[in-house]
């Protein structure tokens, strides 16, 4: 039994993005997502190597410690933007 206020199927299957710009997640955003993962594996390290040689000088651990440091960046990135990553709630 679904309530008024659970979602339907299709829209469960789809991103925020995707709902948004009215298209199906294979259309809109899995193409950007695969853009930015291969750019990334490209560009990380130019970025963390200087960043992990400023801060940690020679230490061998020091590019896991600057991944350390962005992880922790981008999570509370993510927990400040929270509330810009989800549909508003549906009025009755």
């Amino acid at each position: 039994m679904d309530s008024p206020h659970s979602l339907s199927i299709p829209i469960l299957l789809n991103t925020i993005a995707s709902i948004k710009g009215g298209r199906n997640s294979a259309t809109t955003v899995m193409p950007l997502l695969s853009a930015a993962l291969y750019l990334g594996q490209f560009v990380s390290p130019l970025i963390v190597m200087p960043m992990s040689k400023g801060l940690f000088g020679d230490d061998i651990t020091g590019p896991y410690k600057a991944g350390c440091l962005l992880s922790i960046v981008f999570l509370l990135q993510v927990w400040a933007t929270r509330h810009f990553q989800s549909l508003p709630p549906q009025k009755d």
